[in-house]
């Protein structure tokens, strides 16, 4: 798939990714926004979603492994929103590892989709072997940052994932393949209403999350079985 691919539209599969990403950052309400680990978690999140909003528009070819792969990637969004859910009980949000796992996996699934571009664009591989290393790389660091003991280490790793993660993009500048201007347009328009409209119901106490200290874990909450007045 080509950036200047004429008829390139928003698929199906890529609606119901964004979607889940409403969950995700729904997740994050319990916690202060002026705190570094909010603001390492949820450039993380917005990063996931960027690499694979960029990736489709300029390499995704919609065929059944890209739909696989993203239905993996869906289960990786699933796994960030309940981890952070489930650590709400707990003031830090690097004392478990599961959002860096969902995370890490995530951006992993995005390496293997480069990877399976350089093969095919021989055009392009240059830019598609750097796209690879460099996120293997973050992905490496937050998979290193799952699996520390010490929080101040974990969340050192984090960052320095992130920075590896936003800096590769503006690295590569030189080498970049154009986007798909009117696809890409309608992911940032439907992400962005997506959110909104989460943002707004949260705010509005319709799908307010619970506060910290307390179970808030949605994955959990909705296999409970309802209750029924007697």
């Amino acid at each position: 798939m080509s950036g200047q691919d004429a008829h390139r539209q928003m698929t199906v599969t890529e609606a119901f990714f964004d979607i889940l990403y409403v969950l995700v950052l729904q997740s994050l309400f319990p916690y202060p926004a002026a705190s570094i680990e909010y603001v390492i978690v949820f450039a993380a999140s917005f990063n996931s979603w960027l690499g694979e909003a960029f990736y489709n528009t300029r390499f995704d070819t919609d065929d059944i492994i890209s739909r696989f792969a993203t239905v993996l990637a869906m289960v990786a969004v699933v796994g960030q929103g309940n981890g952070l859910a489930a650590i709400s009980k707990h003031s830090d949000l690097f004392r478990f590892g599961t959002f860096q796992f969902s995370y890490a996996f995530l951006r992993l699934l995005l390496v293997l989709k480069y990877v399976r571009a350089w093969w095919f664009i021989s055009s392009k591989r240059s830019l598609l072997g750097w796209f690879a290393a460099l996120f293997f790389i973050g992905a490496v660091l937050w998979v290193l940052s799952g699996v520390s003991c010490d929080v101040a280490t974990s969340l050192a790793l984090a960052i320095a994932g992130v920075v590896v993660e936003y800096a590769t993009p503006f690295l590569l500048l030189s080498k970049m393949v154009t986007v798909h201007p009117a696809h890409i347009s309608e992911r940032f328009a439907a992400f962005t209403a997506l959110v909104s409209a989460g943002n707004l119901f949260a705010i509005s106490g319709v799908a307010n999350p619970p506060a910290v200290g307390h179970d808030s874990s949605w994955v959990t909450q909705f296999m409970q079985p309802a209750t029924h007045p007697t």
